[in-house]
């Protein structure tokens, strides 16, 4: 009897056994497995990404996470809109109505012409800027570090240089050159842009894209 109870623990423990019984023997690799350590990261509010000044059509929107079990994961979603790269691309899980941002919309409002000199004058309103003079563009042509726009205008004068600073996104500023038998007029911008110049009678308009 005795070798009879001997032999039967023998192959008892000769069974295979699991690492940890307190799991179902079923499927038990598929099981998630999180830490138990407390995550010390903040709660997501708001974040926010500043595209550079090239920037034209959001096209897709790509979110990169990390599941309970570590793995990490993305999904994308498909877009094709314009964009104002002035303004950050936002991500958030609020749903406050804070819609402020760095930088203003450039005004759409076509105000008064500002004089530079007797003879030239200039207005701001959107993405364009217009010069009021009845002289002659002689050429026009845009410079880059900064990028800016250059318009030659025909006239014989005496009228000092000036620097006029601005404040109106996408325009930093206008300066005023004599060149003796021509004057000229830079617009300096705030990045990179694609500019169309049109000349009517009495206006020359810069509109950027």
């Amino acid at each position: 009897m005795k070798y009879i109870l001997l032999s039967f623990f023998v192959l008892i423990s000769l069974l295979p056994a699991r690492e940890n019984p307190f799991f179902p023997s079923e499927g038990m690799k598929d099981l998630p497995v999180s830490s138990n350590l407390i995550s010390k990261r903040s709660p997501l509010e708001r974040a926010a990404i500043t595209l550079p000044d090239s920037a034209r059509i959001l096209k897709e929107v790509t979110l990169k996470y990390q599941n309970l079990d570590g793995s990490i994961e993305h999904q994308s979603i498909m877009l094709d809109h314009t964009i104002d790269w002035h303004i950050p691309v936002f991500i958030s899980q609020s749903y406050g109505t804070d819609t402020s941002a760095s930088t203003a919309r450039p005004s759409k409002a076509r105000g008064t012409f500002t004089p530079i000199t007797p003879f030239l004058s200039y207005r701001i309103y959107g993405k364009s800027v217009e010069f009021r003079t009845q002289d002659k563009v002689i050429r026009d042509f845009v410079l880059v570090n900064p990028h800016r726009v250059v318009i030659d205008f025909k006239r014989n004068t005496d009228a000092k240089s000036r620097i006029l600073p601005l404040k109106q996104a996408p325009f930093t500023g206008i300066k005023y050159g004599n060149h003796g038998s021509f004057y000229r007029a830079v617009v300096v911008l705030d990045g990179k842009y694609r500019c169309r110049v049109v000349k009517q009678k009495g206006v020359v308009r810069i509109s950027l894209h």
